[in-house]
């Protein structure tokens, strides 16, 4: 008999509906609950490695997190939501290794060793990865890696040097393949019994669900606090290397400074500074000079600081002294960059961009911020961000 017979029994419609309602609701759920699903981790002798898979169906929770509710009417974050990760044309995922000994951990070509295997078993290489995976590693490393775009279950495969592979597989595939089983289980019932024993094949279904599921649930639970008790390690180190740069770069951005008077701007909701205050961020500084400081500034999530290198019109603008920070979260930006954060810009140019990523849960994407310098009567002046 084949799935499509089973129509004729009530019975059995019922059961498949209950088998498939709890795969139906995913689209409603919170990102923390999408990233459950898409997340596998597997440890090797000097790391612990794990791979985050960004699905479509983030996409709309992820914009309402961002936006703390607010939502995306124009669909443009949404849109360079999409466009960070490739979605459409890629597969994207993030690779993340913690290397927990004193020991370099080197995956050199990660283009080797590292491929998707889709539920044919076919095996797809990487199209792109960041470069970093490619050098000696220490500490924890992050980065995104593409591999062409596949539907259905997948599983992705790391090769180590003891000729051991670490097979990531994601909860929610795992769901969807005992899903499978069930129903072709069920399926075999049918054949071999009358239609008189449904009530009794339904239990014994039910009951072997239960048991698989509340299995299932268990042992992921069990990895997910080992997981949970690394990450807050994790986090504890980073927190105390970022107050440790924090510290350095405004040490070296104190001796770099020159002291100057402060010059009243006249700028509405400005406050006036006493003629004898030493100022961060007066007139004067260089074309380069200033992009830099304003990216210091930016990344010590001064905003004050990065107000006083603006042009007079821009921040006019803007309109007060807050007017810069709400600028920001209109323009999807953050108000503090993360430290490891890059400039591109030629010498001289009138338009420099900081390429940055940015993070909500686990979730890293790239992003980028356009800057405008113009040279006035007393110096150069950042007079645009987008």
């Amino acid at each position: 008999m084949r799935i499509k017979d089973l129509r004729r029994f009530p019975v059995t419609v019922f059961i498949l509906m209950f088998l498939l309602y709890p795969f139906a609701v995913y689209a409603a759920d919170p990102v923390e609950t999408i990233l459950d699903n898409r997340t596998s981790f597997r440890w090797s002798r000097d790391y612990l490695a794990w791979v985050v898979h960004y699905p479509e169906d983030i996409v709309g929770p992820w914009v309402m997190a961002t936006t703390e509710g607010a939502g995306d009417p124009t669909g443009k974050i949404a849109d360079s939501f999409r466009k960070s990760l490739r979605m459409g044309e890629s597969t994207p995922v993030l690779l993340s290794l913690h290397c927990y000994r004193d020991k370099v951990v080197e995956l050199n070509p990660l283009s080797d060793r590292l491929f998707l295997r889709n539920s044919e078993g076919e095996e797809l290489s990487a199209t792109s990865y960041e470069s970093i995976f490619d050098t000696p590693m220490t500490g924890l490393v992050q980065g995104l890696v593409f591999f062409p775009r596949v539907e259905g279950p997948f599983e992705i495969v790391l090769e180590t040097d003891r000729e051991r592979e670490l097979v990531f597989t994601f909860p929610e595939d795992r769901k969807n393949i005992l899903r499978e089983e069930l129903t072709k289980k069920l399926e075999r019932k049918y054949d071999a019994e009358a239609v008189v024993n449904a009530h009794k094949r339904e239990m014994l279904l039910e009951k072997t669900r239960k048991e698989a599921v509340a299995d299932a649930r268990k042992k992921w639970d069990e990895e997910r606090q080992v997981l949970m008790k690394r990450m807050e390690k994790i986090s504890a180190q980073k927190d105390m290397l970022r107050s440790r740069l924090d510290k350095s770069l405004a040490e070296l951005a104190r001796r770099n400074r020159p002291v100057i008077e402060k010059v009243e701007s006249g700028i509405p909701g400005i406050e006036k500074a006493d003629k004898k205050e030493k100022v961060k961020n007066p007139p004067g500084f260089g074309h380069d000079q200033v992009i830099d400081l304003f990216m210091m500034a930016w990344q010590k999530g001064d905003i004050k600081e990065m107000a006083g290198f603006l042009s007079p019109a821009f921040r006019k603008e803007l309109g007060n002294s807050d007017g810069l920070k709400k600028y920001l979260k209109d323009k999807a930006l953050p108000d503090q960059l993360p430290s490891d954060a890059k400039l591109k810009a030629e010498e001289g140019a009138d338009r420099a961009r900081i390429i940055f990523a940015q993070k909500l849960l686990i979730v890293r994407t790239l992003r980028s911020a356009d800057i405008e310098i113009s040279r006035l009567q007393n110096g150069w002046y950042i007079t645009a961000l987008e």
